[in-house]
């Protein structure tokens, strides 16, 4: 009888010390259970629910930089449509802009469907204003469209192909363990894979003004599309006149051809080149602004 008497006894005491122990924490805060024993479930657990809130405000914030991002990028886009300009001996149709880098830009940092959405706003937007104003503006937008496409899907894919490859991982890699930065080797990345999109887009160019622009705009202006061809014989004309070299680059084409050679293909290389190394500073400044927000 005394040892079950002494057993009661300290049954009575470690309950009576799991109860202080319990309202110990509820008077405190910290863990506001009835019984220790009992596990929280997910839906009342606190740190759970902290850390759910938590996230959901983190995807909240990220959505609504994406957007900002979008938006911003269409703007900046459209802007630049409209501050193209000629150049000196070429054809009047043949114009440069650089519109095309905050698109490749809102790829990078965002995802392909993101850049197709600045496309598609800002040409849709420009075709709206520019509509009543020049009728063959319908053309150059389906255009430019295609073309723009290209080259922002191919400075993608290539910047993340070129992410992938041994030696570059490796950089990478070394760098971490260092606690170096990987922002210059990404930096570098979106040069290269920039600057090889721009020299593919180029002949693509070539090829969608002759298969694309110029069919559409013979059926828009009818016989007046014989204007083009016959800028293209002055222009190339005058070209010839003061760098007469060049005669023999195009002496065996016809001078739409060889306008096509000489003017189109180096300007449109030209023009997604100097966009490939604008959306490399925005693509540096926008990382390094984020890292150090992050810090």
């Amino acid at each position: 009888m005394s040892y079950e008497n002494n057993q009661n006894n300290q049954n009575s005491e470690q309950n009576s010390d799991l109860k202080n122990t319990q309202r110990n924490y509820q008077s405190k805060g910290t863990l506001p259970v009835e019984n220790l024993d009992v596990s929280l479930s997910d839906d009342k657990n606190p740190y759970l629910i902290a850390e759910k809130s938590e996230q959901k405000a983190k995807e909240k914030t990220t959505r609504r930089l994406k957007a900002v991002i979008i938006v911003s990028c269409i703007a900046a886009s459209l802007g630049l449509n409209f501050l193209s300009f000629g150049m000196p001996y070429a054809p009047s149709i043949i114009t440069v802009d650089f519109s095309a880098f905050p698109e490749l830009f809102a790829g990078l940092v965002i995802n392909p469907i993101a850049a197709i959405i600045v496309i598609i706003v800002k040409n849709l937007i420009y075709f709206a204003i520019r509509f009543s104003a020049s009728p063959t503006i319908f053309a150059s937008v389906v255009n430019k469209v295609i073309v723009d496409i290209i080259y922002v899907l191919a400075g993608i894919v290539l910047y993340r192909a070129i992410m992938r490859l041994t030696y570059v991982r490796k950089k990478i890699y070394k760098n971490k363990i260092k606690s170096k930065s990987t922002l210059i080797i990404e930096t570098v990345v979106v040069l290269v894979a920039g600057i090889i999109a721009s020299l593919i887009v180029a002949p693509v160019s070539v090829l969608s003004f002759t298969k694309i622009l110029l069919p559409l705009l013979g059926r828009i202006l009818g016989s007046g599309s014989r204007i083009i061809y016959a800028q293209y014989f002055r222009a190339l004309a005058n070209l010839i006149e003061q760098f007469p070299s060049i005669r023999n680059i195009t002496k065996d084409m016809n001078y739409f051809r060889a306008g096509l050679l000489v003017f189109n293909l180096p300007l449109y290389a030209l023009k997604y080149v100097v966009c490939s190394l604008l959306s490399t500073i925005a693509f540096l400044l926008f990382k390094d602004l984020s890292k150090n927000n992050s810090n």
